[in-house]
């Protein structure tokens, strides 16, 4: 008689037994996926903040409840979670009756490396967007006293630049070529190409950064356009109070590279250091000053004309008569600068550098 009374209900509102149970396990698969979400964000949170997941005594008996044992770091969030989400304590313990609770540590490192594949293989989609990339690599070892190597790459993707880490990597030796095929294998097994590194860095040892023999040597080979970041020589110029020389190539490069420099300056305004923003500010507003265009300018057309006369009178060669008639010639120049036509033509030089 029950049966016949519930066939009449399920008819009456248009319902069958089979769509009852087909809503009732749509419902469960929707509440399990959002129970595996939970898991998952609760382990990636752990990740993300570089503390370990798992403690002493994991108790998966409870979850919900509070306990004296500290369970570690993902059951003790979970556990938290339980007073923000009404039904996941009871999930919790369904699960864990089924014996599928996954939260064990073969599920936990499962889900890590599956991570770690995912970002792995996203890092390779953008370098190879960016097309070019710089090579960062150091080698140190672990606690155990076992030999690594840590690779990083730097790119720069949709004008913004990027360094990511990519992995320790276990090596049997330290010398150039068996740390030149290691990152050979690595940089070809993720698909991209050694032509494409533009910029290595390497620490100071021998085995990386030897002329002959270590590994940017042997990179210079496959990479030609790499840049080893140890044999870059890059010099401020000097401020000499005797060699007027020195000052001509500072005034020079100041001169040539002013777009550059302002649009350095520009980048370092933003920058989230109070320091570098107050200094970088006070730089601009005093390079970009029209008496400072006007001096450089100025400055320029002096020491272009005195520099060659300094160059000349430091020559090994160099005779008294020579040194005068070059002396002579000199002064004259500098003479005929002085004169309105000229002064205009600086200034109005100045006045639309400023103005740019």
């Amino acid at each position: 008689m029950a049966k016949w009374i519930n066939s009449r209900i399920s008819a009456k509102h248009k319902t069958s037994v089979m769509k009852q149970l087909t809503d009732a396990h749509q419902k469960d698969v929707l509440r399990t996926r959002e129970y595996l979400r939970i898991i998952i964000t609760s382990i990636f949170y752990n990740a993300q903040q570089n503390v370990a997941l798992r403690g002493h005594e994991e108790n998966r008996n409870d979850i919900g409840k509070m306990s004296d044992i500290n369970r570690g770091n993902l059951l003790e969030l979970l556990h938290l979670r339980c007073d923000d989400i009404p039904w996941l304590d009871e999930k919790l313990q369904s699960q864990h009756k089924l014996h599928a609770q996954w939260t064990s540590p073969s599920i936990q490192n499962e889900i890590l490396e599956i991570t770690s594949r995912f970002l792995v293989e996203r890092i390779n989609q953008d370098v190879l967007l960016s097309r070019n990339f710089a090579l960062i690599m150091d080698e140190t070892s672990d606690i155990s006293r076992i030999e690594q190597v840590s690779i990083c790459l730097r790119y720069v993707l949709t004008g913004k630049t990027l360094e990511t880490f990519i992995g320790f990597f276990s090596t049997a030796s330290t010398e150039g070529e068996v740390l030149f095929e290691l990152v050979k294998r690595i940089i070809t097994e993720r698909g991209l190409k050694l032509e494409d590194i533009v910029a290595e860095c390497f620490d100071g040892a021998s085995n990386m950064s030897g002329v002959r023999k270590g590994v940017a040597a042997r990179m210079k080979e496959c990479s030609p356009r790499g840049i080893d970041g140890d044999h870059l020589v890059l010099t401020l110029k000097s401020l000499s109070e005797t060699r007027w020389s020195c000052r001509w190539e500072a005034v020079k490069a100041v001169r040539e590279q002013m777009p550059k420099i302002i649009k350095a300056l520009l980048i370092l305004t933003k920058d989230k250091d109070t320091k570098t923003y107050t200094d970088s500010v006070a730089i601009l507003n005093a390079i970009c000053d029209f008496e400072s265009v006007f001096g450089s300018i100025l400055l320029k057309v002096i020491l272009s004309n005195t520099s060659s006369q300094s160059n000349h009178l430091q020559g090994k060669g160099v005779d008294v008569i020579t040194a005068k008639r070059n002396a002579d010639l000199t002064i004259n120049t500098l003479r005929k600068c002085r004169n309105e036509k000229n002064f205009e033509l600086l200034w109005e030089r100045a006045h639309a550098d400023h103005v740019q």
